[in-house]
């Protein structure tokens, strides 16, 4: 990635778990409980700066929540 650049990546929730275990260490237990944890139509927010690589937010919904599903 170009330093200050912004890169969009859309994904599954199996791919999203995947990044987000490299940030925090996690059991096989705990990233099979997340994984069906991501909501359908939400983002999630990683972020890059020099080496380290954070999550910024997790599984925010995009819509009302009478309307939310899991994957």
């Amino acid at each position: 990635m170009k330093k200050n650049s912004n890169t969009m990546v859309v994904s599954s929730g199996g791919a999203i778990t995947g990044v987000y275990a490299e940030c925090h260490p996690l059991t096989v237990e705990e990233i099979m409980d997340l994984n069906f944890k991501i909501k359908n139509a939400s983002l999630t927010l990683f972020k890059k700066e020099n080496e380290t690589f954070t999550l910024e937010s997790f599984n925010r919904s995009l819509l009302p929540s009478y309307l939310e599903t899991f994957i």
